[in-house]
């Protein structure tokens, strides 16, 4: 991460931030969640995901079929939920249907000024059964 080098960075608050679109899909007509979890590299980085104002819900893209996207989990019904290396439900009542998309805001943020080195971070999303 350079902290200088971007407008989705902000040296005094600590974080990067990015503004994926994360896709799923199902061919199941019962209930599927979406699940998350985050491992970073050293304990002051955190991975957290916001949800943004133009995209408050899970939705289904011009590209997509189906009718059931899911919706927020009630763990993520707040503005934000920091991940923890164990799967986090993220969306519930997913069903069948194809190229569903919730478009969270992705952001590490340090909890202190982090002493010059490399970071990392991983995110994994999953779609498994309720």
């Amino acid at each position: 991460m350079d902290f200088g080098s971007s407008d989705r960075c902000s040296v005094v608050d600590r974080f990067c931030a990015w503004y994926p679109t994360v896709i799923y899909s199902t061919n199941y007509t019962t209930n599927r969640k979406l699940v998350a979890n985050a491992t970073t590299s050293h304990p002051i980085l955190s991975v957290i995901l916001e949800k943004q104002a133009a995209y408050p819900d899970p939705f289904v893209p011009n590209w997509g079929s189906g009718s059931n996207p899911g919706e927020w989990a009630p763990g993520f019904s707040g503005s934000s939920l920091t991940l923890s290396s164990a799967d986090q439900d993220i969306v519930i009542n997913i069903q069948n249907g194809t190229n569903y998309a919730i478009a969270p805001i992705i952001k590490l943020q340090f909890s202190s000024p982090p002493p010059q080195g490399t970071y990392t971070a991983t995110v994994t999303f999953t779609i498994m059964a309720q």
